[in-house]
């Protein structure tokens, strides 16, 4: 009897793994690094994402920022390569001068890696909801609710240099409060 239990959970947990977990289900992804690499072409990608792209100028900007790339001695070989070499104030030029990589990009970046990413973002805005339902507006809860998601990067932040910029705000404030020169 405990066999036959143990062998139907097994086949269960199986099947259920290789199911969200197939290789179908990355084939998109893949073909995004593939893409943004210089190894693939975009078709996949602008059929998967509608009329969010134009497959031509995407294809025209990928070429361009492999260029830039090659000439300041940078591989991109992987994704996180590229979302690096974009990112910061050097490749604050090129987002600009490539507006159609970097919208693949940020699509490619929100894409959750599983549901459970998207999941305990709503739970944790369901008891932001049910502990502040009544004291604060919409525009505060989705404040909260994205601090909420990016524990990380808020706790990072200085509580003083918050405050203080809080503070100097308004000049009632500022004379209610002393700031720290």
């Amino acid at each position: 009897m405990y066999r036959q239990q143990y062998f139907e959970i097994m086949d269960t947990a199986s099947t259920s793994l290789d199911c969200r977990f197939s290789p179908s289900a990355f084939k998109h992804m893949q073909d995004v690094e593939d893409f943004v690499t210089g190894k693939g072409d975009c078709k996949s990608i602008v059929q998967f994402h509608g009329d969010d792209l134009d497959e031509v100028r995407l294809t025209l900007h990928r070429d361009m920022c492999t260029d830039v790339a090659k000439q300041r001695g940078v591989c991109l070989a992987t994704f996180q390569d590229v979302v690096d070499f974009l990112k910061g104030d050097q490749g604050e030029h090129l987002r600009t001068l490539l507006p159609e990589m970097t919208k693949l990009v940020k699509l490619a970046l929100t894409v959750p890696v599983t549901s459970c990413i998207s999941e305990r973002s709503f739970s944790g805005l369901r008891r932001l909801k049910t502990y502040l339902r009544s004291t604060m507006g919409q525009e505060k809860l989705n404040h909260v609710a994205v601090l909420n998601c990016h524990k990380k990067v808020s706790r990072s932040r200085s509580l003083d240099a918050i405050a203080d910029e809080f503070i100097k705000r308004t000049a009632a404030r500022s004379n209610t409060f002393l700031l720290k020169k």
